[in-house]
This record gives structure tokens, C-alpha cells and sequence, in this order.
């Protein structure tokens, strides 16, 4: 059970686990080796405030399933947050989107 008064590293521990096993799902549910989910990307994800939602992992998951390397994932969240920040330049006048409304896949 998730404790929401946690340490916010305990919070993150958590968070990294459940992404490893949602790769890990995903890789028994393809048929497919697992996915090492790299240190750097693990880091990267957590930088950006990604993992801070714990119904962002399975998108993250899925995505990170699908391109099977966490740089093409990184590189598709840096091309995502740049297409947003401008959007949301031209819309409100300079402020910037959420690392969480760039990290949305399903368009």
C-alpha cells in the first residue's frame, strides 16, 4: 500500500518500482524480454516531474514498451515539451505547460 505521507524519496522509490514492474507487465504480456529501464532515463523521468503522478507511469510504460530504448522516449518528451511550450507561448503570452500535459501520448 502506497503511503501519501511518505519521505518524497521513499514517494520516488515507489514510483521507480512501479514503473519497472509496469515495463515488466507489459514485456510478459507481449512476449518480449523485459526492458531494463536505465538509471539515466529513471533520472531524466523524475527531472522532469513525470513520475510524480501514478497514472502518468502507465502511459510512460507503455510508451517506453513500445520504443524499446528510454533516449527515443526522452527525445520524444523534449520534441513534446517544445511543441507545448510554444503552443502555450502563442496562447497565454509566455507561460510555459506541465511536464505532464507534454508527456501526453495518445495523441
Amino acid at each position: 500500500m502506497l503511503d501519501v505521507h511518505a519521505s518524497p524519496s521513499a514517494w520516488r522509490r515507489t514510483l521507480v518500482d512501479l514503473l519497472r514492474h509496469q515495463v515488466l507487465l507489459l514485456a510478459m504480456k507481449h512476449g518480449r524480454a523485459p526492458l531494463p529501464v536505465s538509471p539515466a532515463v529513471l533520472k531524466s523521468l523524475l527531472r522532469r516531474g513525470i513520475l510524480n503522478d501514478v497514472y502518468d507511469l502507465g502511459s510512460v510504460a507503455r510508451r517506453l514498451s513500445f520504443l524499446e530504448d528510454g533516449r527515443i522516449l526522452l527525445a520524444e518528451l523534449n520534441v513534446r515539451a517544445e511543441t507545448a511550450a510554444t503552443e502555450h507561448d502563442s496562447r497565454d503570452g509566455g507561460q510555459h505547460s506541465t511536464s505532464a500535459e507534454a508527456m501526453d501520448f495518445r495523441t
